[in-house]
């Protein structure tokens, strides 16, 4: 009997596409769920989550979560944290979820674990925004606490039209130091002891290396001290 693993992301994703062709080439049943479909009910008997394919995984492997309300963030964590404690492998683990989902908390543990990161400041007002962007030389990249595929990124330098959408409505916003590069990034990651590496090159014209802006993909053999890093 093949063993069941429930995605959670869009159905739509290339990536997705590459884990179900992966899932079927190890006789794994695989299934994609939408994270505006899941649900829970708990009483004193025993807990329910739907839909069906979701309840009865033996694993459930996490992709992007779509943007939402702190009330729908919270609620999906929840649930995930609730089938984890039942015993379903939940890949990542809830805890390691939260950490990555926040973009301040995943730069305030990194900044905890020694590691480097650009410098990182929570803001609420287009004043406080000004202060850290003078004081990160000029120019920040702001963010939505939540977010994933580069959405709502925007880089400021001081210019009111530059301020995102998402910042006048939501109030509240991660303001990082921008890092000058060279047009791509590198993302490792630790599969056990192994790593796997790939270069993000950015489109002609945007500084964004998200696949999603048109960036592309490459294989990367990262440095050893890279590689100990991550």
């Amino acid at each position: 009997m093949s063993l069941s693993l429930a995605i959670l992301g869009s159905v739509k994703s290339w990536h997705i596409a590459e884990l179900l062709k992966a899932s079927s080439s190890e006789n794994i049943c695989g299934s994609v769920i939408d994270w505006g479909t899941i649900g829970s009910l708990t009483d004193s008997s025993r807990d329910r989550f739907w839909p069906d394919f979701l309840h009865n995984a033996d694993a459930i492997l996490v992709r992007t979560m779509p943007a939402g309300t702190l009330e729908q963030v919270i609620s999906r964590m929840d649930i995930l944290a609730r089938l984890a404690n039942r015993g379903i492998a939940v890949v990542n683990n809830p805890r390691s979820l939260e950490s990555a989902i926040d973009k301040y908390v995943t730069a305030t543990r990194l900044v905890d674990a020694g590691i480097p990161v650009p410098r990182s400041a929570i803001v609420q007002s287009s004043a406080d925004l000004q202060m850290c962007t003078d004081e990160f030389g000029g120019i920040a990249v702001v963010k939505p606490i939540f977010g994933s595929n580069g959405q709502g990124l925007a880089r400021y330098e001081g210019n009111a039209k530059q301020i995102p959408l998402f910042f006048s409505e939501n109030g509240v916003a991660v303001a990082q130091q921008y890092i000058a590069n060279d047009g791509w990034d590198v993302r490792i990651l630790v599969v056990g002891s192994e790593a796997f590496a790939m270069r993000r090159v950015a489109a002609d014209g945007e500084w964004r290396t998200n696949i999603s802006r048109g960036g592309r993909a490459e294989l990367f053999t990262p440095p050893t001290e890279w590689i100990e890093l991550a």
